[in-house]
């Protein structure tokens, strides 16, 4: 009877050995589990914010660039309102109309060039920082320039089509301001054709 009862309490120490245990391999995975899900929710949250970042470095440039082309559009329809109310002759407006299509290709291959110019200059900069790198720490290796040059392509890259689409929206904007200025000039083609009759 001891004996019996000897080795049923050493089965329930034995069980209760494995229930802890168990509960303590329980604990330890919940824990990593845990760990792991809040690493990957830092990753993807540090992934967020670059994303966001970009987003907002790219909106800020094409609003740039939206504003400006609206000053120089601005300034352009303010000239025109002068030149017609100084010459209401309709074949005049028929030419400044077309001299205004001529200006805003001018416009647009100034812009063009000065965004060339400007990637040179970054370029160049590019270059020159490297260079003094090189200068500096002579363990660097022509391999490790490739690294830079990838990054300048796929940042052109971008740029170029940052550049494609606000010329795509611009392009919708003059189109617009071109139809209601040819309405308004109609117009005022009819009314000046009544005020004659």
């Amino acid at each position: 009877m001891d004996d019996f009862e000897r080795r049923r309490e050493l089965r329930r120490q034995k069980r209760e050995e494995m229930r802890l245990e168990a509960e303590r391999s329980l604990a330890f995975r919940f824990e990593v589990y845990c760990m792991l899900l809040f690493v990957i929710a830092y990753q993807r949250n540090d992934d967020d914010e670059e994303e966001a970042a970009r987003e907002r470095r790219r909106r800020a440039r094409q609003e740039r660039l939206r504003q400006k082309q609206e000053e120089e559009s601005l300034g352009q329809v303010t000239d025109q309102v002068e030149v017609n109310t100084q010459n209401s002759v309709p074949d005049e407006e028929v030419k400044t109309t077309t001299t205004d299509t001529q200006v805003e290709a001018d416009d647009e291959a100034a812009l063009l060039e000065r965004l060339a110019r400007r990637e040179e200059r970054r370029q160049k900069r590019l270059q020159e920082a490297l260079e003094r790198q090189k200068d500096s720490d002579p363990t660097i290796a022509d391999a490790s320039l490739l690294l830079p040059s990838r990054r300048m392509q796929n940042n052109t890259a971008e740029n170029e089509m940052a550049e494609k689409e606000e010329k795509s929206e611009s392009r919708r904007e003059r189109y617009k301001i071109e139809e209601t200025e040819t309405v308004t000039k109609s117009h005022q083609k009819n009314d000046w054709m009544d005020a004659e009759e």
